[in-house]
């Protein structure tokens, strides 16, 4: 399934351009150093830092390529026979500030994996930069940036997932969203097919490239009631945006960032070797 890796390669070529030009463009372009500028060329790839959309790609091809190679896929079997689950994880404790420098992903990662006992599973912790957060939801400041898991997991029946997911959802102290339940969950869930496996993977891989701002419905005559649903819209980063997260990623090399477990874990192990000696 080439077709995986092309979108993976045309998203990050975009990103690496639109921070380039962040780094020329923004307000906080003077944070950026001679290091920094750097840290993101493709010939640093194998670096696997965070921040560097080229190790991205690297990091996506190999780890498609042991995904594949467990599952069978191919062009005539896009999905594997049993069933594969796309999962996000999102909790409140693993919300930062904007320019928090001491960020605990292991910490992070032990709380959002709580969940995924007894599945196998491969994922990469993900950031939603929160421009704008209405008062009202479960999260008290206006603005911040929350470390949340893409993954996909497999190992159980649909009716098996989705009682899981349930249980997860409803446990007071696991997978709080900012937007308050039941309209928001931490515990997202939904079946892989043929149909959006070549776009979930590459998404799970990505650098980040949207915000995001949580406002309140409005009636047809635009005022904002009481009682009225939160809704969540995204756009593309910004220059100074894209420069606050990639000052957040740089500290981190992607196998810190990327989790598995059960029968994951020797992908991801494989898959990690494979691009740190490309």
């Amino acid at each position: 399934m080439t077709s995986v890796l092309r979108r993976l390669k045309c998203f990050e070529h975009i990103a690496a351009r639109n921070l380039k030009e962040a780094f020329e463009e923004a307000r906080s372009r003077n944070s950026i150093s001679l290091g920094d500028r750097s840290r993101i060329e493709k010939v640093k790839a194998s670096d696997l830092n965070a921040a560097n959309p080229f190790a991205r790609c690297l990091l996506g091809k190999h780890l498609w390529s042991e995904f594949e190679s467990y599952f069978g896929l191919s062009d005539l079997k896009p999905i594997p026979d049993e069933p594969l689950y796309w999962v996000t994880l999102a909790d409140l404790e693993c919300i930062t500030d904007l320019n928090q420098r001491n960020v605990d992903i292991a910490g992070m990662i032990r709380k959002l994996r709580y969940g995924l006992k007894g599945l196998s599973y491969v994922g990469i912790m993900d950031l939603g930069l929160y421009a704008n957060i209405q008062p009202g939801t479960q999260y008290c400041s206006r603005k911040g940036v929350s470390w949340h898991l893409h993954l996909f997991a497999w190992g159980e029946t649909r009716k098996e997932m989705k009682v899981r997911a349930k249980r997860m959802n409803e446990l007071p102290d696991n997978y709080r969203p900012i937007i308050p339940r039941p309209e928001g969950v931490g515990f997202n869930w939904s079946q892989v097919t043929a149909a959006n496996i070549a776009w979930r993977y590459p998404y799970m891989c990505k650098t980040p490239r949207k915000a995001y701002r949580i406002g309140r419905r409005k009636d047809a005559a635009g005022d904002v009631a009481s009682n009225s649903l939160f809704k969540s819209n995204k756009s593309d980063l910004r220059p100074g945006q894209r420069i606050t997260l990639f000052h957040l990623l740089k500290r981190h090399d992607l196998d810190d960032l990327l989790i598995a477990g059960g029968e994951g874990v020797a992908i991801r192990r494989r898959a990690i070797r494979a691009s740190e000696t490309a």
